[in-house]
């Protein structure tokens, strides 16, 4: 009788190595009826049900085997895991401290589930000391927790750190696998080190043998940021190929590409594919949509994809809202504009400047300069700037976001200036000292291009960030190379050129 059951079980796992998951369900269920407390086979229906995308039925087998076997950790991994998947924050911890509390750091994989849990949750401290925990469980057998230890520290901006675990990963590892290539191309695309960025995707190409898209869709999004199209194109059509459209991901940048250049109808496609993958789970492709129509003037059909959008997120981010307000305001119908970008406001908590800063423009056209006013100031004032001369100061700024051929050489953003500002704020580091001021270049990839009557129009991958001494009060910022600024060319606190 033993040996029976020895003998399906094994044939049962065999079935689910080829992926015929209903064929080993029918003999685990069998199996069931005979002995309904088989702690293998529970936890493996469990497993099951996971592939089969039937969570309910997972969660049921996973409990069932807890109940009959409370001292067994794997089934609490798994249920904690779920849980996490689920949204249910509070009783996927829950699993995951019974398992430490059982298992006496024995082994450590309930430490990294534990510590991705709280990076999720913003609890980067929490987060950190469970990878770093596994760490010293694992004596780097594996590279699990260094890899989500570097993405801790690269969300964190702490960017030396994030290098350092990628690079353990890869010694560790030895390219058996390639996420820790993908994150460091990720790291350096960030730091606008596009050279090493593209030979980190290609190794991870290399390692994957076209397995998995993710590294042909990150090359592709580092060809379009420095203009090559044909590369990124060529690399967003391989992703699905590989991908055979499982996710929508690549629609999306696929998209953005013909969006930007002016393939008005091919964007128009891949948009509605990526809906037509996704089933509106996210609002992304919805938004893009919308911009696309709004650009084209189908002002209908752009705020149809707009509240679409809101519909689908419920809130939980202010872009369609603030999209829906911007084309309000183009349509003349300002008391709607004005409702959308209040509740932008009301949302996102002032976490970002935009909302107010197209309240402002609308207070503005409205002749409203003491509400207009109002709205600058509250920028200024909660990024920490310095807020005398608002208007001015604001003006200034904008004047890098169109080409000036009075002057020779004149950067020229092609990003919002005012969420420039935001991630300069955010990011400012290596500070050189001018004369009475703080001067900082910021690695913000593709924010500008050279202008002027001399500029090459070569793309400028990082931002000069001027400050009074020792504070965030901006004397100005514009796109530039990664160059200390000459003497000559450095400001005064009134922003006059020494």
């Amino acid at each position: 009788m033993y040996n029976n059951q020895i003998k399906e079980y094994d044939n049962a796992m065999k079935l689910l190595k080829q992926r015929k998951y209903r064929e080993a369900e029918e003999i685990f269920l069998k199996m069931l009826e005979k002995n309904r407390r088989n702690k293998y086979v529970l936890f493996q229906m469990g497993k099951i049900k996971l592939q089969i995308r039937d969570r309910k039925g997972a969660e049921k087998y996973f409990k069932e085997c807890i109940k009959y076997f409370p001292n067994d950790v794997f089934p609490r991994l798994e249920l904690g895991k779920l849980y996490s998947k689920q949204g249910k924050d509070k009783e996927s911890e829950e699993q995951f401290k019974k398992y430490i509390e059982i298992d006496q750091d024995k082994t450590p994989h309930a430490r990294l589930e534990l510590g991705s849990l709280y990076s999720k949750q913003g609890k980067d401290k929490e987060a950190e000391e469970q990878f770093k925990k596994y760490i010293e469980i694992d004596q780097d057998k594996t590279p699990h927790a260094r890899l989500e230890l570097g993405k801790l520290y690269s969300k964190q901006g702490k960017d030396k750190e994030a290098e350092e675990q990628f690079k353990k990963c890869i010694e560790i590892d030895k390219d058996k696998t390639p996420h820790a290539r993908l994150e460091l191309g990720k790291l350096y695309s960030k730091q606008g080190k596009d050279k090493e960025a593209e030979e980190q995707f290609k190794k991870c190409i290399e390692i994957e043998q076209d397995k998995n898209p993710h590294a042909r869709l990150e090359l592709g999004k580092l060809y379009s940021k420095r203009g090559k199209d044909k590369e990124a194109e060529e690399q967003f059509k391989k992703c699905i190929e590989i991908d055979q459209d499982k996710n929508p991901h690549t629609r999306l940048e696929l998209g953005s590409l013909y969006s930007k250049q002016g393939k008005d109808k091919e964007a128009e496609e891949q948009f509605k594919k990526y809906i037509e993958i996704d089933q509106d789970k996210t609002p992304h492709a919805r938004l893009e949509l919308g911009r696309l129509y709004s650009k084209q003037g189908k002002d209908k059909e752009a705020e149809e994809q707009f509240k679409k959008c809101i519909e689908i997120e419920q809130d939980k981010t202010p872009h369609a809202r603030l999209e829906l307000g911007k084309l309000y305001s183009k349509q003349g119908k300002d008391k709607e504009a004005e409702e959308q970008f209040k509740k932008c406001i009301e949302i996102y908590q002032d976490k970002t400047p935009h909302a107010r800063l197209e309240l402002g423009r609308l207070y503005s056209k409205q002749g409203k300069d003491k509400e207009a006013e109002e709205m600058y100031s509250y920028i200024l004032a909660n990024l920490d700037y310095d807020i005398f001369d608002i208007q001015s100061r604001v003006k200034h700024l904008q004047k890098h976001m169109k080409n000036d051929l009075k002057k020779d050489i004149h950067g020229v953003f092609t990003m919002d200036c005012m969420k420039v500002m935001d991630m300069a704020i955010k990011n400012k580091r290596n500070k050189q000292i001018g004369y009475m001021c703080d001067i900082y270049c910021i690695p913000i990839p593709n924010c500008g291009y050279e202008g002027g009557r001399k500029g090459d129009g070569h793309i400028l991958n990082y931002v000069t960030f001027i400050t009074l001494p020792n504070s965030n009060n901006i004397i100005t910022i514009f796109p530039s190379d990664e160059v200390v600024l000459k003497e000559k060319n450095r400001k005064t606190p009134n922003g006059e050129e020494r």
